[in-house]
Order: structure tokens, then C-alpha cells, then sequence
């Protein structure tokens, strides 16, 4: 496995004893092999099939073996038999390797501003984004497909020292989630292929799963009242959240971008 990750903060003053900034960023790219095993039919079994059904006799089977391609068996073989007295057709696994690559940004960037001695103003902004070019659907070579991650969060925060005992802290955050597993596989059939399976075997084609795509927009109300009395400490508020969420295919292209 190979792995980097590239970070960095900076921060200062934007005006004397009044306005300060803060802006961090991490990346961290990551890119290993990995496997995974496939069942289904060896090249002696492709040819069993070829021998029952040639080229455009069916339609199913010319589908299957086009979308394995090369991909046939080579180990723990055995037979099943077709019926109908057909005979039998060698199976077995296949262990295939893989890419496995992950891309993650994160920049934050943080305003404090000092409006009086008692009153504070901060506002927040961070990013976080996600690829993963083989997260989604894994199954035979060019029909793996891939996920990715967004997520936005904003923050609004005034302070307010009313006296030496009591704060009062108003916060309105901002939170926007955005996944998508798009149906991107690099073989064009993939892309288009009903899904073929046959029980106790690997399938191979468009899975029912995807493309997907979901936007969730959360909005929230903190308000936070804190109150020392004597040797006590009170703390007590209210926390609103409105959860805005959309599940629609019209936006799994947000993240290409």
C-alpha cells in the first residue's frame, strides 16, 4: 500500500486585537492492490455453454459471456449439471486483483472577530470530499464502479458576556451532505446490461443498486445560556435541527464537478 497525506495550517491577525484568521488543509491520497473472488464458469465451461448455445442462439448467454470476458475460473472447479440433459458445466473461482485508490480533501477555513469586551463573533466553514474510484459496485474487470463523498459544514456563532456570571452563546449551523454511487463502469456494457445472475454465482451487469444519489441539508438553532452561582455551574439551552433530504437521480452529478 502506498499512502501521502499533505497538511498544513496557517493563522494570524486580520486587524489589531479585533479580527483573526485561521485556514488548515489536509489531503491524504491512498492507493493499494486488493482481491476479490468471483464465482463462475471455467473456459472449459464457456465452452460447454458455446457448444449448447452458439453465437445468437440466446440471448442471456451471449450477454453473460460477453460481460465476463476473460474472466473464467481457474480454481476449485467443479460441475453442475445444466438439466434437461444437457450434461454438466465446469465452475469454480476466480481471484481477481483490483485498484484500490481513496482521495480525500478537508480545507477549513475560521474568522474570530472581537466586536466589543463582551460580545464575539466566529464564523466556521470546512470541506470534506471523498473519491474512491472502485467504493461502489465491485464485480468483474470494467464493471466496477465508484463512490463519492461531500461533505459542507458552515457555522455562524455570536457571544454574548452579559455579566461576569452569566454567557449566553448563539450558534446557527450549517450542515450539507452529498453521496453518490454513480453508474460510471468503464465497460460500456456495463453501463447498460440488464443484471444476469444465477444463483450461487457471481452477477454481472447494472445493479439494481445504482445510480443513486442523496442530498441532505440540515439546518440548526443552538441557543446556550451558561450561569455561574457560587460554587455551582448551570448550563441549559435549546437545540433546533430541520433535516432537508433528497433522493433523486437528478443529482448524482453534483460531484463530478
Amino acid at each position: 500500500m502506498c499512502s501521502s497525506d499533505l497538511n498544513g495550517t496557517i493563522g494570524g491577525r486580520i486587524k489589531k486585537d479585533r479580527t483573526f484568521f485561521f485556514f488548515g488543509y489536509q489531503e491524504r491520497r491512498q492507493a493499494s492492490t486488493s482481491t476479490a473472488i468471483r464465482t463462475t464458469i471455467s473456459q472449459q465451461g464457456r465452452d460447454t455453454l458455446r457448444a449448447l448455445f452458439p453465437a445468437g442462439a440466446n440471448k442471456n448467454v451471449d450477454n453473460y459471456l460477453t460481460a465476463i470476458g476473460p474472466n473464467f475460473a481457474d480454481s476449485q472447479l467443479s460441475t453442475v449439471d445444466l438439466g434437461s440433459g444437457r450434461g454438466p458445466m465446469q465452475v469454480g473461482t476466480i481471484v481477481r486483483s483490483y485498484a484500490q485508490t481513496l482521495q480525500d480533501h478537508q480545507p477549513i477555513v475560521k474568522i474570530d472577530h472581537k466586536i466589543s469586551d463582551k460580545d464575539y463573533l466566529m464564523g466556521r466553514f470546512a470541506f470534506d470530499q471523498q473519491t474512491s474510484p472502485t467504493g461502489g459496485i465491485l464485480t468483474f474487470e470494467g464493471f466496477d464502479t465508484s463512490s463519492r463523498t461531500r461533505f459542507q459544514n458552515a457555522l455562524l456563532s455570536y457571544t454574548r458576556i452579559v455579566s461576569a456570571s452569566i454567557t449566553n452563546e448563539l450558534r446557527l449551523p450549517y450542515n450539507r451532505i452529498t453521496i453518490e454511487f454513480p453508474n460510471d463502469a468503464s465497460n460500456p456494457a456495463g453501463q447498460t446490461l440488464p443484471f444476469i445472475t444465477v444463483q450461487g454465482y457471481s452477477g454481472v451487469g447494472v445493479d439494481n443498486r445504482i445510480p443513486q444519489g442523496r442530498i441532505a441539508n440540515n439546518y440548526g438553532l443552538q441557543e446556550t445560556l451558561s450561569i455561574v452561582h457560587g460554587t455551582h455551574y448551570f448550563r441549559m439551552g435549546a437545540d433546533l435541527l430541520q433535516q432537508r433530504a433528497v433522493r433523486s437521480e437528478e443529482h448524482t452529478s453534483e460531484l463530478q464537478s
